[in-house]
């Protein structure tokens, strides 16, 4: 499962998309229908439990923004840490 703060399509970083900050592996992603599609549709943060997850992946840069001042964002961290599961 994949939970973004808004639900829906992920949020992605404009200034990451950009033709000369690709990586390999965003043009690998960019061809994945698959990854694409699970990223796409998401469900909201507000909306999953701590219990849900055996971990949490808090990714670092712009998405960190993105998520640090949503309630449903750092309840969920909060959670994982207070049920003792694995926060990455």
């Amino acid at each position: 499962m994949r939970a973004s703060p808004k639900g829906r399509a992920a949020p992605i970083d404009p200034k990451s998309d950009l033709p000369e900050n690709q990586t390999p592996a965003q043009v690998r992603f960019k061809k994945d229908e698959r990854a694409l599609k699970a990223f796409a549709n998401t469900v909201k943060l507000a909306d999953v439990t701590a219990e849900d997850f055996d971990t949490v992946f808090l990714p670092a840069g712009m998405a960190r923004c993105g998520t640090r001042d949503r309630r449903g964002s750092i309840a969920t961290a909060r959670e994982q840490a207070d049920v003792q599961r694995w926060m990455v």
